[in-house]
């Protein structure tokens, strides 16, 4: 019993570092997009 219960919070835990990893990757291409966005808006 106890044996399944590690296993679930471990899966849990690599669950959520992939999913913060996910989140990072995300917020750091939007971050470029919004800069490129701007530019574009200050160029034309």
């Amino acid at each position: 019993m106890t044996k399944i219960a590690i296993n679930i919070s471990k899966l849990e835990l690599s669950i959520s570092q992939h999913l913060s990893c996910q989140i990072d990757i995300i917020s750091e291409y939007s971050l470029l997009f919004y800069k490129k966005l701007q530019s574009k808006l200050k160029n034309s």
